[in-house]
């Protein structure tokens, strides 16, 4: 199996050097940065030939006690974002595997620590 993982940062409404078809075949697609751009990405990957109805997972605020994660189809999303109104940042997830999140939940926000860790050069 293959996957992807890329940065919503360049794509836009209007022509752009990413490639859709190449990223629309993916099997899993990992898009940081995918709130701002979310329209755009979800419609570029349906117009490229993905299927509407791929699983897909927004995850806001991951791995904080803040994490919150909206499923929904590539179709979908992005209207179910606009009610659920996640903040950033957020990473996209599209592929069967975002269909997984209740069997992989391996982290519970709910019992995430309130504190930050910082790394200190020796």
């Amino acid at each position: 199996s293959a996957f992807a993982v890329v940065t919503a940062h360049e794509a836009s409404e209007t022509a752009s050097g990413i490639d859709w078809h190449a990223l629309a075949a993916m099997p899993t697609l990992v898009v940081l940065m995918a709130l701002t751009r979310l329209d755009v990405v979800c419609a570029n990957l349906i117009a490229a030939g993905r299927d509407p109805h791929t699983p897909a997972a927004l995850i806001s605020r991951g791995t904080t006690a803040q994490q919150r994660v909206l499923r929904a189809t590539l179709a979908t999303l992005f209207d179910a974002q606009l009610r659920a109104d996640l903040p950033p940042p957020a990473v996209l997830v599209v592929g069967a595997v975002a269909a997984l999140t209740d069997t992989l939940a391996w982290f519970d926000p709910a019992s995430a620590p309130a504190h930050h860790m910082f790394w200190e050069d020796e």
